[in-house]
């Protein structure tokens, strides 16, 4: 499934970047029916499945890789481990002194929150790079694991698409690092979805600074 064509003098290599498409971040009514509900839920979230799922079989990627949540269940800035503090609203330190937003607890590995949503391709995965699975400190780009960029320099890629969520947070902060690290990137706007949240809205504009393009799965597999 190669997607290596020639671009002047240089190769160009792909690589597909599933960003925390994963069930604790479904809407509010999506569940496995056993009593699991999505524990940070966004709109729509679990309707990106599919539409990843399919631009994993047609994209003609080089590489496809994840950048996962992957929490222990005790993790620093969980809810369950501040009593008093209010998710979303109050922050805690990290072990580096950096405050970090207290969270539900959510993605803890191993637990079906922390698996990908329905229509992944799981099979189709190369890689998968945790994000967040030190107790201690929490990383909304997928770049915080020191091996990705490693790993994609390695193999030859030049650019990279990425799909998963959420749009303005965790797909975006990723697409700034790894815009400003060299690599052409576009976020795939029908295999994403955004919560409104106002504190993350320079990410966007970072985003459009950086040279980050915006399309649809359609773009790259046609209709």
């Amino acid at each position: 499934m190669s997607a290596t064509i020639g671009d002047g003098a240089l190769a160009v290599k792909r690589a597909l970047g599933l960003v925390d498409p994963l069930n604790d971040f479904g809407s509010q009514s999506h569940s496995d029916g056993k009593g699991n509900t999505a524990q940070l839920p966004v709109p729509e979230g679990e309707q990106v499945g599919p539409p990843i799922g399919k631009l994993q079989e047609q994209g003609g990627y080089d590489y496809i890789f994840a950048g996962l949540d992957q929490h222990d269940p005790k993790m620093f800035n969980f809810v369950s481990q501040n009593p008093g503090k209010n998710a979303y609203q109050d922050q805690v330190p990290d072990r580096d002194g950096l405050l970090s937003t207290v969270y539900p607890d959510h993605c803890v590995l191993k637990t079906w929150g922390g698996e990908f949503l329905p229509g992944v391709r799981a099979d189709l995965v190369d890689d998968i790079f945790p994000k967040g699975d030190a107790i201690d400190k929490d990383s909304y780009s997928a770049c915080g694991n020191p091996n990705l960029l490693p790993r994609l320099r390695q193999l030859g890629i030049t650019h990279v698409d990425l799909v998963g969520l959420v749009f303005r947070i965790c797909v975006g902060m990723t697409a700034v690092d790894l815009a400003n690290a060299g690599f052409k990137v576009r976020v795939v706007m029908d295999c994403t979805r955004d919560l409104d949240i106002p504190a993350f809205a320079p990410v966007i504009a970072e985003m459009k600074s950086l040279g980050v393009e915006f399309v649809n799965s359609s773009d790259i597999i046609g209709s």
